[in-house]
């Protein structure tokens, strides 16, 4: 989906924001910085790395009221290419009045314009905000006369990107095209919601992702009352299944599919409209949002023994005929048989 082989670093400007309900002041540089090129290529690296195997995708939200901060910098950027370094100023200003929880880091802020960026099979540029919160401690070690002394320091881990976006000058009156990395999550709406104030793109991805979450939830709040644990793992299992084994996403055959009893479909039916899907009833299965799926769905019966049985979510057939679920009338408890040929490491 994007593709950075050709990537261009046009211009960079680094400053630091505070934490505005701290008042802790703000650095903005007066000139762009200009890295050397061993510089800028572990810079390209830190800034882009993170975004190579993203799949969510998102667009500024109501850019038609000209209220959108960002949207209407970028989109000012992207008509001129002029004053590169004011519009990073301002960002950053945006970015601080957001600050407004005290749990949020002060930190670096670099905003980069990108080019030779390929989207799907599109050449566009791009707007990077990239923000450093979290400082690590090294050690270096300096050769002095005849003995070797230690050092320490706090810096940037360059291997791992705390918070950055990239605003991508395509689909402009749409909202254009925003990719997302967020893995400090003291305050969920510092970030996407009020420095952003983007919204998911109702694509492929989107679908797939909101059909998934929809059936785990209809399974915990809809089925559980009536189906053991194993039951329940075994219907989001076949729902797993049934979208890794199709291309195309259709909700008649989806539903008759995982659920057989005409009155568990309906219920199912009408569970979706509180996720807006009633209108959603075919699209093209996104891979990417199954494994997404997948590693969020608790597959484990845990029980109040201490034993926890966790369920083969690769094979739901084998799920199905290897665990049986019984009462023992003797003690007056519930049991599961599970079937097996060996023990396995």
């Amino acid at each position: 989906m994007i593709n950075f082989s050709n990537i261009v670093l046009e211009k960079m400007a680094i400053h630091k924001v505070g934490n505005k309900s701290k008042a802790e002041k703000n650095f903005f540089s007066e000139v762009l910085y200009k890295p050397s090129a061993s510089i800028e290529d572990k810079l390209l690296k830190y800034f882009l790395s993170p975004f190579k195997k993203l799949d969510e995708t998102y667009q500024f939200n109501a850019p038609e009221n000209d209220t959108n901060t960002l949207f209407n910098l970028s989109k000012s950027f992207f008509a001129t290419k002029e004053n590169f370094l004011e519009l990073s100023q301002r960002i950053s200003r945006h970015l601080y009045d957001q600050s407004k929880h005290q749990n949020i880091k002060s930190g670096e802020v670099f905003v980069v314009h990108f080019t030779e960026l390929l989207y799907g099979e599109e050449m566009v540029e791009a707007i990077g905000v990239f923000k450093c919160e979290r400082k690590s401690e090294f050690m270096q070690v300096n050769d002095i006369d005849s003995e070797l002394l230690l050092n320490f320091q706090n810096g940037i881990n360059i291997a791992k990107m705390d918070k950055g976006v990239l605003l991508l000058n395509v689909e402009q009156e749409d909202g254009f095209r925003v990719l997302s990395i967020d893995n400090n999550y003291y305050d969920t709406s510092y970030w996407l919601l009020d420095f952003l104030d983007v919204v998911h793109v109702q694509d492929d991805f989107f679908h797939t992702s909101n059909y998934l979450d929809m059936v785990d939830n209809f399974t915990k709040e809809v089925l559980a009352p009536k189906m053991d644990k194993a039951e329940q793992i075994q219907f989001m299992n076949d729902s797993v299944d049934y979208f890794a084994k199709h291309e195309t996403f259709n909700f008649d055959e989806f539903a008759t599919e995982i659920a057989p009893e005409p009155e568990v479909v309906a219920e199912l039916r009408n569970y979706r409209n509180d996720f807006a899907l009633n209108d959603v009833e075919a699209f093209s299965i996104a891979p990417a949002a199954i494994n997404n799926a997948k590693r969020k769905i608790k597959n484990n019966i845990k029980l109040d023994n201490g034993v926890s049985i966790k369920m083969n979510f690769t094979n739901p057939e084998e799920s199905k005929e290897l665990v049986e679920r019984g009462f023992d009338e003797d003690k007056g408890m519930y049991f599961y048989k599970v079937f097996f040929n060996e023990e396995m490491e």
